[in-house]
């Protein structure tokens, strides 16, 4: 009866520890995907997404956070530079057609 008991606490310790593991790695790629901003895709459902930013996250932390996160960075400025300066044509665009004059040149961004 004792030697139940002992069994069933190692068991379900050992089931807890694995139990841990599994959603501490979760939690990390998802913080991970947090972080890459270039990984969100709109278009396809939040399931394949999140799955796709968690493959991409770990992929790019093996490629390059770990050894250039000043480099990731320097990308992520980039990337963002590049969206910002494709919503500001895209308003222009849409100023243009409904006639009204263009944003002045203090809203682009270099």
């Amino acid at each position: 009866m004792e030697l139940n008991k002992v069994m069933l606490y190692i068991l379900v310790t050992v089931l807890v520890l694995i139990i841990g593991c599994i959603l501490g790695i979760f939690k990390r790629s998802k913080y991970h995907m947090m972080n890459n901003y270039e990984n969100f895709t709109t278009t396809t459902p939040a399931t394949t997404s999140y799955l796709t930013g968690v493959v991409n996250s770990v992929y790019q932390n093996m490629n390059t956070n770990i050894r250039y996160p000043a480099m990731d960075n320097q990308l992520r400025i980039n990337n963002l530079t590049k969206r910002l300066n494709k919503i500001n044509s895209e308003i222009a665009k849409a100023n243009l057609q409904s006639g009204l004059p263009p944003p002045p040149e203090a809203l682009t961004f270099y």
